[in-house]
């Protein structure tokens, strides 16, 4: 049976989030976030009245689909969690106009991506995710160089003409959700300062 998630829900998605990336997974912390949210789904798949996984899907515009947080309770043996799921939100989307519906995995989670290869999905992108430790006497004082203050068509100009853009296909990211980069998302971006400018010689 799959149905939506409800605040009742709650102990046992956190039973089967807790399971993923090492106990590090972000459902915990959006849990009653999505459960309140009208514009999406956030749905879990039961079997025997045991909650086996769940996934949520968003509106990114009227016409682009996010899936998001596919999970499946590393402790079953029941095969096909992810594909129910998915199918269950392709029939939700029937008679919409929809251009696009993406979502992200992890690149070495091949099961996932052949997975959703068979139901018609294709490979758009590859990012990754580096960092680098570095020790204090590395670090040089910045703070004066940094600021959230720009105008917003320097800031557009900017990304439009940068190399990131172009190596990610027009795409950007924000948390870890995938958007098509548009004026409406840097208009929320610049209002919002959810953005830094590093300057060098004013």
């Amino acid at each position: 049976m799959i149905r939506d998630i409800k605040l009742s829900d709650k102990k046992d998605v956190l039973r089967i989030s807790s399971q993923i990336w090492e106990g590090n997974d972000y459902v915990s912390g959006v849990f009653d976030e999505w459960v309140k949210d009208e514009d999406g789904l956030f749905t879990g798949y039961w079997e025997n009245e045991i909650l086996i996984g769940f996934g949520r899907m968003r509106f990114l515009t009227p016409a682009n689909i996010w899936l998001e947080a596919l999970r499946k309770d590393p402790q079953t043996d029941v095969k096909g969690v992810g594909q129910k799921i998915a199918k269950y939100y392709m029939e939700h989307l029937k008679g919409k106009r929809i251009e696009s519906v993406r979502f992200s995995t992890y690149f070495g989670n091949i099961a996932s991506i052949k997975l959703n290869e068979k139901l018609g999905f294709n490979m758009i992108l590859k990012l990754s995710l580096k960092e680098l430790e570095i020790s204090n006497h590395q670090i040089k004082p910045i703070n004066e160089a940094i600021s959230t203050y720009i105008d917003y068509d320097m800031l557009d100009k900017y990304i439009l003409d940068s190399s990131y853009l172009i190596g990610s296909k027009n795409f950007i990211g924000r948390g870890w959700v995938v958007h098509q980069y548009s004026s409406k998302l840097l208009e929320e971006f610049h209002s919002e300062k959810q953005y830094a400018i590093y300057s060098e010689n004013g």
